[in-house]
């Protein structure tokens, strides 16, 4: 399909290859980790620790790579 804009999602060994082949135009990396550690410090602070739950939005950063720049992320 010409003129279609494809992106991936995630960091992963297959999207990079497609990416740096030009199937893929843009990945945008999540940093999964960073977002399982606040989810699971969220619970400890709430049923753990008791505390009212203050913050209902905790935002993480998102990256986006492309052909350019994936070969210096990480």
């Amino acid at each position: 399909i010409s003129g279609c804009r494809v992106v991936g999602f995630d960091f992963l060994e297959r999207n990079v290859a497609a990416l740096k082949d030009g199937t893929v135009q843009t990945i945008i990396a999540q940093h999964s980790d960073r977002q399982a550690a606040s989810a699971v410090l969220a619970l400890v602070d709430k049923f753990i620790l008791g505390n009212d739950v203050v913050k209902r939005d905790r935002f993480t950063q998102m990256d986006i790579l492309n052909s350019i720049n994936c070969d210096y992320y990480m």
